[in-house]
């Protein structure tokens, strides 16, 4: 077993092009990134600060108020910026797109919302940034809430005081007054936005999600390598020859597995040596360990294809096919944070994704658990693609091999 792992990575090396384009490419988009991304974060470069034209055309305590308290809200001013003026400078900055939306507030505003008038604030989104319109969507339906909560607190209290025999005109002097107070509560409040931390997928910056997402692409795509070098060596009647010294499907498999293994985490670990000389890129015990499962999946996976099809070029047409939409639906591309949800769906089925979210969940250790039981999953598919090699190997005989 020694002698054929030590003679394969002979062999993987004799290769000089394939040793200098695997060991150098990475590095290279490495350093790309780290100088493109380095300390910033993706939400700050990938969705810029969404600026808000408020056109106050009431003025009074109640609309200053509101504006106010989307100013002093800090999960709010995290985003978005509120800019004042007056509505023809407001409206012409908004046309031009230096604003991603305005926000109308109309004359006799409170006083309006006291009476139950219907006179909404008006708001116009601009559609040029598709996630910029999503987020503020969603901040201005926050407004929404307060005022559906008033109408219908204030049209139970109407109710109430009709019931109890009061006149027209006591009843409209108490819907007044507490009106006020329900509309004063909901601008006062401390907690006027609804705060919901999701951790399906840990934040992180820039520079360290594409090390990941070019780290996963990288370790997936130099595996495809392995399962050529198999079906030359299967052209080549390489096996039916060992089959003479008693080696067993097995144990051939398993030394191609544990050489190119070997050869690609060496490979990894020049490129993580050189990446801590030069960034701040934290990388501990865990994260190298899940490298490893990384390449042991990738090794095994192509095996397991070099064991179902018969010529070079069918593994390197479905393994580029796989990979690439693995890459781009996975999340090595496009961060997994920001694509749709209908995208996500399907991004469950690439190992990109899961290789992706165990990698972010064990270097935040949010929930370093999950991340164990996705490198775990890897492990145990890896090994079931060798063992299901091997029997294939086997099974096949000298008409296969």
């Amino acid at each position: 077993m020694f002698v054929l792992i030590y003679k394969n990575i002979k062999e993987i090396i004799k290769n000089k092009k394939r040793v200098v384009a695997i060991a150098i490419s990475p590095m290279v988009l490495f350093g790309i990134l780290l100088s493109i991304y380095s300390g910033e974060t993706i939400e700050k470069n990938f969705i810029g600060t969404v600026e808000i034209g408020v056109i106050d055309k009431d003025n009074s305590i109640y609309s200053n108020m509101l504006i106010q308290h989307y100013e002093s809200n800090e999960i709010f001013t995290d985003f978005i910026t509120i800019i004042k003026g007056n509505e023809e400078i407001i409206e012409e900055k908004f046309l031009t797109q230096q604003i991603d939306a305005t926000i109308i507030i109309p004359e006799n505003f409170g006083e309006d919302l006291i009476h139950m008038t219907n006179d909404p604030v008006l708001v116009n989104i601009s559609a040029k940034e598709p996630i910029k319109a999503i987020i503020l969507e969603n901040v201005i339906k926050s407004y929404e809430q307060y005022i559906m909560a008033v109408e219908v607190n204030a049209s139970t209290l109407y109710q109430t005081l009709r019931q109890v025999g009061l006149t027209q005109n006591e009843i409209s002097v108490y819907n007044a007054g507490i009106s006020y107070e329900l509309i004063m509560t909901a601008l006062e409040r401390n907690n006027y936005f609804e705060y919901i931390e999701i951790i399906d997928i840990p934040n992180t910056n820039s520079f360290n999600y594409f090390f990941i997402g070019i780290i996963t692409l990288a370790i997936m795509y130099f595996g495809l390598y392995v399962g050529i070098d198999l079906l030359r060596e299967r052209e080549q009647k390489t096996f039916q020859r060992l089959k003479v010294t008693g080696i067993n499907a097995f144990t051939f498999v398993f030394s191609k597995f544990i050489g190119h293994v070997t050869y690609l985490f060496g490979n990894a670990i020049i490129w993580i040596m050189a990446l801590n000389l030069v960034s701040d890129l934290d990388l501990g015990f865990k994260i190298v360990v899940y490298i490893i499962i990384g390449i042991i999946f990738s090794v095994s996976f192509s095996i397991f294809l070099s064991s179902l099809l018969r010529t070079q070029e069918s593994v390197l047409l479905l393994g580029n096919v796989f990979y690439f939409v693995s890459a781009v639906m996975g999340g090595s591309i496009i961060p997994l944070q920001y694509m749709p949800q209908s995208i996500q769906q399907f991004s469950l089925l690439t190992p990109n994704y899961w290789f992706i979210r165990g990698f972010l969940f064990l270097q935040s250790n949010i929930d370093s658990m999950l991340g164990r039981y996705i490198g775990l999953s890897f492990t145990a598919i890896s090994f079931l693609f060798i063992i299901s090699s091997s029997y294939l190997y086997k099974r096949l005989g000298e008409k296969y091999v």
